[in-house]
């Protein structure tokens, strides 16, 4: 069933089309290109195996449950296998002081309710050990990667196939080596000024009582997440909500009435539109959507900026019973972001930065044949050039098989990948998801559509490949909007009133 991203996908707490996995775990066994590279990953021999016959076994959709568990578990050994790696690497312990034989013993006593190898510290192995631990939380380096790493396995053990339960942080170990330290840390503001006098003005509730019980869930939400925490606090902001959706909000955190936005610099910076997509399509592709769940949140505000970015949680702390004990251990009136919060003014600068070196590091080696985003060589299709052809993209990465190699776009928190088959569509999408969650940024899996030639909406555009065309759009709701503001723009004129703050100016 084909899946066109809606509004009921936006809410935070919509129904992930799981089915959609299904399809393409089912799809594999009749495309033999799946089913050979398959077969090469482990080296298995190409006459025979469980993949033959074009259709999986019977009664395969209930052992997919077992597979994602077991799945999930292997990929949380090796992230923490990442981490003490780095580590180790990096800061290293005093290793040549102990032996292994020297730090535990073992003797063979009743665990888990048999007879079993109980494995148990010497002397001199904990009296090591706790040296070690202090000198390794006593440097700077040392305790923000400690604190860092443990946030990080935290939050990764605790999460489940499609979803990040427990918020995520970055798993900076797996980051390019000129990325880790201030991933890891929060990138350094740039400052045009000095912090003015402190902002500690209450928070007044909103007037509306259901859009203030959906503020308090989803200010509870993130201080869950610790993306807010109890800190130091100089000086806080304010917030409001927009609508998001149906019955959905987005929260606005304003860092602009406090006068910490007046002293931050931030560069400009571009986004995709429908013109770059449409330079990646021909007549016959197929596209698919994909979402970055959290995109502000994903990445750590700098240590700099914290205390000045304050949050007044006294009118929307949790009123049910299970976070009583929770909300008593944290009675402050005022905490504070950890992360880059919306609202501030360099915050999508900062964030989709990120996003941009994540997708360079998706890429991945372009010679490689089994990398979806492989490509061979670029064509050039230039006006007055031998050959041009008008419906053609003037600039082309072609693959080894001819086509033109597969493309993803992310406008800010937004996904869209590009195939020239459906599964190379999909294929690309998942690719994405998947370096994501081993550099530890959120995907929406709720927000996922199916490949097709005729796609929902995306950046307010719609882009449909099918009828042996391009055909490039704009929303229906884009499309009314401006008939609005174009209405209202002519009933001034008609009037003859002058321009106003509120007249549309482009």
């Amino acid at each position: 069933m084909e899946v066109v991203k809606g509004d009921s996908q936006k809410a935070d707490d919509a129904a992930v089309p799981d089915h959609l996995w299904l399809h393409a775990f089912w799809m594999g066994y009749a495309d033999p290109q799946c089913l050979a590279r398959h077969r090469a990953a482990p080296g298995i021999n190409p006459v025979g195996g469980a993949m033959e016959g074009g259709a999986p076994h019977s009664g395969w959709q209930a052992s997919m449950t077992g597979f994602q568990a077991f799945g999930l578990r292997v990929w949380r050994r090796r992230t923490l296998r990442g981490y003490h790696n780095w580590r180790r690497n990096n800061i290293p312990w005093q290793s040549n002081l102990a032996t292994p034989a020297q730090m535990v013993r073992w003797r063979m006593g009743m665990r888990f309710g048999s007879v079993r190898p109980v494995y148990e510290w010497t002397a001199k192995g904990r009296l090591f050990y706790s040296r070690q631990w202090a000198l390794l939380r006593g440097s700077e380096e040392g305790a923000a990667t400690v604190e860092a790493g443990f946030d990080a396995i935290r939050r990764c053990a605790n999460s489940s196939w499609f979803e990040w339960l427990e918020g995520s942080a970055p798993l900076f170990w797996n980051w390019p080596e000129e990325y880790q330290r201030d991933v890891r840390d929060g990138q350094p503001h740039f400052l045009e000024g000095v912090f003015g006098p402190p902002y500690l003005r209450h928070q007044a509730k909103h007037k509306d009582p259901a859009k203030q019980e959906l503020m308090r869930a989803k200010v509870v939400k993130v201080r869950r997440l610790d993306y807010i925490k109890a800190g130091r606090i100089k000086s806080g902001t304010s917030f409001f909500s927009v609508d998001k959706g149906a019955t959905d909000i987005r929260m606005v955190y304003n860092g602009t009435s406090c006068g910490l936005n007046d002293i931050l610099y931030t560069p400009h910076f571009g986004l995709p539109t429908v013109r770059a997509t449409l330079r990646a399509l021909l007549p016959g592709f197929y596209q698919c959507d994909l979402d970055v769940q959290d995109q502000f949140l994903n990445y750590k505000l700098h240590k700099s900026l914290r205390e000045y970015s304050g949050v007044d949680i006294q009118g929307v702390r949790s009123h049910a019973t299970e976070d009583a004990r929770w909300e008593s251990q944290r009675p402050a009136r005022w905490e504070r972001w950890e992360r880059n919060w919306m609202g501030l003014r360099d915050s999508p600068y900062r964030s989709l930065q990120w996003q941009v070196r994540l997708k360079l590091v998706v890429y991945g080696d372009r010679r490689n044949l089994a990398n979806p985003f492989h490509w061979d060589h670029v064509k050039l299709n230039l006006p007055g050039s031998l050959g041009y052809r008008a419906d053609l993209p003037g600039v082309m990465k072609i693959r080894a098989d001819g086509t033109i190699a597969a493309e993803i776009f992310v406008y800010v928190d937004d996904g869209w990948a590009i195939g020239h088959s459906a599964e190379l569509a999909w294929r690309v999408a998942r690719f994405y998801a998947a370096m994501c969650a081993r550099l530890g940024v959120q995907d929406a899996a709720r927000k996922w559509t199916s490949a097709s030639r005729t796609p929902g909406p995306w950046a307010g555009t719609v882009t449909h490949t099918d009828q042996d065309q391009v055909c490039g759009m704009v929303s229906q709701e884009k499309w009314q909007k401006t008939q609005a503001l174009i209405r209202e723009f002519g009933g001034d004129v008609g009037a003859g009133l002058p321009p106003t703050a509120e007249t549309p100016r482009d």
